[in-house]
């Protein structure tokens, strides 16, 4: 007689639900992506120097903290300033930086942990964010040293946050540059794009005339707009302003709408690069 012996096989346990299993690989890789990119000194010192620099530069030389401007003073508006510009340099940095490692085949290296392609993408925009924490700190730590002035406490919480939130389009800018011009080089393209868009967005100089007109419709006038709220309720620095002292202002319904409209905008060419890229 022949005994024929059964046997169950029985599945691994890997002590959690598939989607829990997932997120836990998701923030593991978000943690150490983030080490990973502050330990890169290079690129570090650049986000948070240039902007430092700038600061120090236009915030803190001649009587720029003597003259008054919405619920603070001209050195805190430079302040917010730079630390817009030094945000949305780390997250278009970083953003960038993705689309460059996916065209290496990391994110297939990554695929094998149980990262999808989109949760890589995701946890890039995330860390463009997070990382535009240290430039927005630094600034508003050396604002608080060297003469900036908001009229409560409320205001310097408002404007760190609203700064860090305003670089959103940017995330998906960066994803764009790097998406259109697919090369190494990326990053440095799209990070020299920003000066030109900074200084239309009213962040470097007060504009007036046709160029103000312009720049009230470029990216970083929305983000450079939201980020002075809490300051000036949307009133529009402007030289000629400073003679007539006759100032305009924006609703900040238009200051959402211009960040929304550039958001939906870059957001766009990533989804039809993406296309062409599938395409081919």
């Amino acid at each position: 007689m022949t005994a024929i012996a059964s046997h169950t096989t029985t599945k691994p346990s890997h002590g959690g639900s598939p989607a829990r299993s997932t997120l836990s690989i998701f923030v593991h890789y978000l943690a150490w992506d983030t080490w990973r990119s502050l330990r890169m000194w290079e690129s570090t010192f650049f986000i948070l120097v240039l902007p430092a620099m700038l600061y120090l530069m236009f915030g803190v030389a001649g009587d720029v903290a003597e003259l008054n401007f919405g619920d603070g003073n001209m050195t805190a508006w430079v302040m917010t300033s730079m630390a817009c510009y030094g945000s949305v340099i780390a997250a278009t940095a970083v953003s960038s930086s993705a689309v460059v490692e996916k065209q290496h085949g990391w994110n297939r290296v990554l695929a094998l942990t149980g990262l999808s392609n989109p949760l890589f993408m995701v946890s890039k925009m995330l860390m463009g964010m997070i990382l535009a924490i240290l430039p927005t700190t630094l600034i508003l730590i050396l604002g608080a040293t060297t003469g900036a002035e908001f009229d409560t406490v409320g205001h310097w919480i408002a404007t760190a946050a609203l700064t860090i939130v305003g670089t959103i389009p940017f995330v998906f800018y960066g994803l764009a540059v790097a998406m259109i011009f697919r090369a190494q080089s990326a990053v440095a393209i799209g990070s020299g794009f920003l000066v030109v868009l900074a200084f239309l967005g009213n962040l470097f100089i007060p504009l007036s005339g046709t160029l103000l007109e312009i720049g009230r419709f470029t990216p970083m006038y929305g983000t450079g707009q939201l980020a002075h709220y809490p300051q000036a309720e949307g009133l529009i620095l402007d030289q000629e302003a400073f003679v007539t002292g006759e100032f305009e202002s924006d609703s900040l319904a238009w200051i959402l709408g211009i960040s929304l409209a550039w958001t939906v905008i870059f957001a766009g060419l990533c989804w039809l690069s993406t296309l062409g890229s599938t395409r081919r």
